[in-house]
């Protein structure tokens, strides 16, 4: 008798003693689910970097002095590149050398180019967000020039597009418009023109 009235006073005492203790709710409680550690790695757009391959068309190209003195209009072609991401520069924007080749029509010629741009684009592709704003400058250089005129230019582009990351697993596409410029070095030639061009896109 003695050794059952004390097993139910032992149980009595935790049973009090577990029931006097708070239980742990609130934020303290939830704070473990919510830690850094507990959360999935986020899955940016592209990995590390991304490349696109574009083409598209030169449109309402004006030529001041190139050729022939004055105003010729339309001379711009085709234009195709390849753009490279390089890198972000403190989770802003995104660091991207540029090749473009164009091709344009001056009086009959065909005058052909090649430009080396590094740019810079906004917001980062790493926020996964579509639309996207750019800037770049550098030189360019004829293959093909018309007779008489600089070989070496002074490129500059203003861009705006969308691009969609891992749309077939590593490849997206992209759409991009706006101004692909240039002053000839050496005499008084430039080239204001818009464009239009679409890329497929490739991260890796």
């Amino acid at each position: 008798m003695i050794y059952i009235l004390k097993l139910t006073a032992l149980f009595f005492f935790f049973f009090l003693n577990s029931a006097s203790a708070d239980p742990v709710v609130g934020r303290e409680a939830a704070a473990p689910y919510f830690s850094d550690e507990s959360r999935p790695a986020r899955v940016a757009g592209p990995r590390d970097h991304y490349m696109v391959l574009h083409i598209g068309k030169l449109v309402n190209s004006n030529a001041w002095n190139w050729g022939s003195s004055g105003r010729e209009k339309d001379v711009g072609a085709a234009t195709i590149g390849v753009t490279y991401r390089t890198g972000e520069w403190k989770g802003l924007t995104d660091t991207l050398i540029r090749l473009d080749f164009n091709e344009f029509d001056i009086k009959g010629e065909k005058p052909q180019k090649l430009s080396f741009l590094p740019m810079i684009m906004f917001p980062e592709a790493s926020s996964e967000f579509p639309l996207y704003f750019g800037a770049g400058v550098g030189p360019g250089v004829f293959f093909n020039q018309v007779g008489g005129e600089a070989y070496l230019t002074l490129d500059y582009q203003l861009v705006v597009g969308m691009r969609f990351f891992n749309v077939f697993e590593s490849v997206g596409f992209s759409v991009e418009s706006g101004l692909k410029n240039h002053i000839q070095i050496g005499d008084d030639g430039q080239l204001n023109s818009a464009f239009f061009a679409l890329g497929a896109v490739f991260t890796f």
